[in-house]
């Protein structure tokens, strides 16, 4: 729909999570690897990833019950 749409676009128009989605685009990671390869502070990465998660963009699961494990999901992707 064009409302799901334009709030794709408005997630994706910041760079710091075109680069976080850069990243797991090569693999599940822990927001600490992403962390080490990223120019962004702890707290950043955290608010990216869950903004990203929260709107159907990434997928996470626990890894030894503390720390998530991010990945990208298969969004198939319309060109209209």
């Amino acid at each position: 729909t064009k409302k799901s749409c334009s709030r794709c676009f408005s997630l994706i128009e910041v760079p710091a999570r075109i680069k976080i989605i850069q990243q797991l685009k090569k693999g599940p990671k822990m927001a600490t690897k992403i962390l080490d390869s990223l120019p962004l502070t702890q707290p950043t990465i955290s608010y990216h990833l869950r903004l990203l998660e929260k709107n159907g963009m990434l997928l996470s699961k626990k890894s030894g019950g503390i720390f998530s494990i991010f990945s990208t999901r298969n969004i198939p992707v319309k060109v209209v």
